[in-house]
C-alpha cells in the first residue's frame, strides 16, 4: 500500500467514527446530566415492571359501563338538579334548583387550538371561540342553568359548588323568585 492510500483510508475511518459518534450525540442528544440518567433507568424499571407485571386482567369493564352511564344521565335533556354551595364552615346552603350538572367557567365550544403554517412552518397555536374571544385555559367559576318558570338562566358561580340529582339537606334555602322559589324556606 502505499501512503497516500494508507492517508485516505485512516481519514476514511476518522469520518465514518466521526459520523457515527456525531450520530449518536444527535440520537441521545448532549445531555448527560443526572436527569437524562434518571430517565433512562426509569424507563428501564418501567420495562421491567410492564414484563414482570403485564396488564390487570379487566373483564367487567365497570368503570367504563359507568362513565357511560354518566354520560347518558347528563345527555337528558331537562335533568332536574340542586345545587349548593358551601360556606367557610363546610355547611351546605341550596342555591338554586337547576338543569343538568354545572359546566365549568373554562368549558371551550370549539377546539382551542389549530394546527396553522407560518413561514412554511407548522405550528400549533390558539384558535378563538365562534364569538371571537379566546377563552381562559383554566378558571374557578362555573355556569349553572337555574330552573325557572321562564325556562332555563345561566348564573355564574365563583364559590365552590355542589350539583346534585337528588335534594340533599342544607342550612338554609336562598331565595330567588325568578326560579321559582320558595319564601317559606328561607
Amino acid at each position: 500500500m502505499s501512503p497516500k492510500h494508507i492517508v485516505f483510508t485512516i481519514i476514511g475511518m476518522v469520518v465514518t467514527i466521526g459520523s457515527f459518534l456525531l450520530a449518536a450525540v444527535a440520537i441521545t442528544g448532549c445531555d448527560t446530566s443526572v436527569d437524562r440518567q434518571q430517565q433512562l433507568q426509569q424507563e428501564q424499571l418501567l420495562a421491567e415492571a410492564d414484563r414482570e407485571v403485564g396488564l390487570p386482567k379487566i373483564t367487567h369493564f365497570t368503570e367504563k359501563k359507568l362513565l357511560s352511564m354518566l354520560y347518558e344521565m347528563r345527555d337528558q335533556a331537562s335533568l332536574p338538579t340542586w345545587t349548593y354551595y358551601l360556606d367557610l364552615n363546610g355547611k351546605r346552603h341550596l342555591l338554586c334548583r337547576s338543569i343538568g350538572y354545572g359546566m365549568p367557567y373554562a368549558t371551550q365550544f370549539s377546539n382551542p387550538q389549530k394546527v396553522t403554517t407560518i413561514s412554511g412552518h407548522i405550528m400549533v397555536t390558539p384558535q378563538a371561540e365562534p364569538n371571537g374571544i379566546f377563552s381562559a385555559t383554566s378558571a374557578d367559576g362555573t355556569w349553572v342553568f337555574m330552573a325557572t318558570d321562564k325556562g332555563p338562566k345561566p348564573l355564574y358561580v365563583e364559590p365552590k359548588i355542589i350539583v346534585s340529582p337528588v335534594e340533599l339537606p342544607s342550612e338554609e334555602h336562598i331565595y330567588y323568585p325568578e326560579a321559582g322559589g320558595d319564601k317559606s324556606k328561607k
